[in-house]
């Protein structure tokens, strides 16, 4: 038996037979408007969603690296959602310039994690939500303190140049 060789799935949308044409009017914008895997639970983030690449140059190949990562949700009601999220890099490059390698098109690679996270959707205790309460107002209390203690110094320092000189010659 032969072990085979993990390689991360590949989709390109390009044009492949280039040779010989020139570049400069072959334009790559592009807008993703949804790229998901599995279905939605909250908190999911969706970070390609929306994305609008217009470079204004001719001849970009535009390289996307996604990282899929099974999820595993758990409401509070006791069903299990079972989805994926991802993270993406990605990255750029001129065709145009003179000796750069590559044709212009659209790259998406992906590659699927061994890890899976598990998310669990909990109420929040009382006692964390009193301790969140005073945390609040003990912070407001203390910046409105503040501003009481810098206006009472600088009325303070105003009233002693006042009385030390009523009419304000120096």
């Amino acid at each position: 038996m032969k072990d085979k060789k993990y390689d991360p799935l590949n989709r390109f949308f390009a044009v492949h037979d280039f040779h010989g044409l020139p570049v400069t009017g072959f334009d790559t914008a592009h807008r993703i408007n949804r790229l998901a895997f599995g279905d939605d639970f909250p908190g999911k983030q969706y970070p390609l969603d929306g994305k609008n690449v217009d470079d204004g140059k001719p001849a970009m190949m535009h390289n996307y690296y996604l990282n899929v990562v099974p999820t595993r949700y758990a409401y509070m009601d006791g069903r299990i959602e079972n989805s994926h999220q991802f993270s993406v890099t990605s990255y750029k490059k001129d065709i145009a310039i003179e000796g750069a390698i590559g044709i212009p098109g659209f790259v998406v690679q992906y590659d699927f994690s061994p890890l899976m996270i598990q998310r669990e959707e909990k109420r929040q205790q009382l006692v964390t939500f009193l301790v969140s309460l005073c945390a609040i107002i003990g912070g407001v209390y203390a910046v409105s303190q503040l501003i009481v203690t810098i206006f009472y110094h600088c009325f303070r320092v105003i009233e002693e140049e006042l009385s030390s000189n009523p009419l304000g010659f120096h």
